[in-house]
């Protein structure tokens, strides 16, 4: 039988992300948030499978539409830039 698509579940399978996850939440966080949110918060958050967007509202209480959406944006830019540093591969 001959395959035309071939699909791959990195995220949690191939790679370990959660670090790189975490690390770009922790510098949301720091620059969003009033105070920090504990690990336990974090780690909620991080594993809660809900969109990135959503993911903010949980993180940045009471936070507007226009600082939601900069926040993701800003958990984007911060993830692609940093990830590499923060992956293993099992």
């Amino acid at each position: 039988m001959k395959y035309s698509l071939l699909m791959i579940d990195f995220d949690g399978t191939i790679c370990d992300t959660q670090p790189a996850i975490l690390h770009a939440l922790t510098t949301v966080a720091g620059k969003y948030c009033e105070s920090m949110p504990d690990r336990e918060t974090m780690l909620k958050i991080s594993t809660g499978g809900l969109p990135l967007n959503q993911s903010m509202y949980s993180l940045i209480q009471n936070g507007s539409e226009k600082i939601i959406s900069e926040a993701v944006d800003f958990y984007r830019a911060t993830y692609s830039e940093t990830s590499h540093k923060n992956e293993t591969l099992f």
